[in-house]
């Protein structure tokens, strides 16, 4: 085959591979933010406190983290096709079992293993990108994925709305049948052109200073959006909003997102990574604060709009890739890489889920929201010294 007829071959898997990746983590994402419009529900007819409805909805990420550790090993020893497809198999029947259960405590251990299933998909997912896109283009490639995961994220307080309004029962039970086609749908994709990932070497990942350094700093949108899927909803509530405006605030950023994540990546593929992190670093700092201050729904809405859409995407984008790109650089196997960076996101979201509900419930929204900018501006320092110590890293040129 001519090399133009093997290169437009490899374009089209690539554009199928994005598409169904994009796909694929945007039902994985709506899953876990669609108790988003359920928390004053279960807060209501449950009797939570905020500390039990921030470990409700971190009980995911905390799944998540141990999902992804298991998915490092199940991508080197079987692929990451079948790794995908096993962990959609898993979110189907345990969504399915959330819809039915009607108690804090099992609640908490379906979302835990719902949480499991997601570290298999993302893990899977993001390896595979790793393996099949050039490195010129790897940014868009992962910003399309990351931006229908935020998307994902954002639309899925929309399928809690429809559980309060016609039952959990009904709503999670058809979203079950949707996980569970798409994994079949999965195995319909050829694997990845380049082979599977090597075996992992957790040494090796956490024993490179340079690595470890940006996997923390990729804590952080994590840690924006687990404080987001927990406050934002309940101060709209307190300020008289419903659960429909719930909804409606998270679509609006879902969609800013969306469009916003693959536009990041390809200006990081252009200018580098570390300069786009920066300038969403500074915005999240700037909206963080106001947010801490507006009193009224729809000025909360419009914020975390912002927050979302530009912020977190301009921090999460280009750190997803240049994680994979200074792993890369240090020889660790794309697997290890993907589950480090899926650990990273979802650690975050589960210390800004608990710790944010905790701190706001000891004091007041507006002490998270202050905290969390403040971080914002101490990693804009630690990456500029960062950059400095790893010239060759921070710049595409190396």
């Amino acid at each position: 085959m001519p090399a133009s007829d093997t290169d437009a071959a490899r374009g089209r898997y690539l554009k199928r591979l994005i598409a169904t990746s994009a796909a694929a983590l945007a039902i994985e994402a709506a899953l876990y933010s669609s108790v988003a419009p359920l928390l004053p529900h279960y807060v209501d007819e449950l009797g939570l406190s905020k500390s039990q409805a921030g470990l409700l909805t971190g009980s995911y990420t905390v799944g998540m983290v141990a999902g992804s550790i298991g998915a490092g090993v199940l991508v080197a020893c079987f692929g990451a096709r079948r790794t995908v497809f096993s962990g959609f198999t898993l979110l189907g029947l345990t969504t399915l079992l959330f819809g039915v259960l009607q108690a804090y405590e099992p609640l908490t251990v379906a979302r835990l293993a719902q949480g499991i299933a997601s570290g298999l998909i993302w893990v899977g997912m993001i390896t595979w990108l790793i393996l099949a896109a050039p490195e010129k283009i790897r940014g868009q490639a992962l910003g399309s994925a990351m931006g229908a995961a935020l998307f994902g994220t954002l639309f899925g307080p929309l399928i809690g709305t429809v559980a309060v309004a016609i039952g959990a029962a009904v709503t999670f039970g058809v979203v079950a049948a949707a996980a569970i086609v798409t994994g079949f749908w999965i195995l319909r994709l050829e694997p990845p052109p380049v082979g599977v990932a090597t075996a992992i070497s957790w040494r090796a990942a956490f024993s490179d200073r340079a690595f470890v350094v940006i996997a923390l700093v990729a804590l952080f949108p994590g840690l924006v959006a687990g404080l987001v899927n927990v406050l934002i909803p309940l101060r709209i509530d307190h300020v008289g909003g419903t659960s429909a405006a719930v909804g409606a605030t998270f679509l609006c950023a879902g969609v800013v997102t969306a469009i916003m994540s693959p536009i990041v990546g390809a200006r990081a593929d252009r200018v580098g990574e570390r300069a786009v992190m920066v300038g969403g670093l500074l915005l999240a700092a700037v909206t963080l604060v106001v947010l801490s201050a507006v009193q009224s729904w729809l000025a909360i809405a419009a914020t975390t709009v912002v927050v979302t859409g530009f912020a977190i995407s301009a921090c999460g984008v280009p750190g997803m890739s240049l994680t994979s790109r200074v792993g890369a650089a240090a020889g660790l196997a794309p697997g290890a890489v993907a589950a480090v960076m899926n650990i990273s996101f979802a650690g975050g979201e589960t210390v800004g889920a608990v710790a944010s509900a905790a701190g706001a419930e000891a004091t007041s929204d507006a002490v998270p929201l202050l905290f969390m900018g403040a971080l914002a501006l101490t990693l804009v320092l630690v990456l500029q010294f960062w950059a400095r110590r790893y010239p060759d890293l921070a710049s595409r040129a190396g």
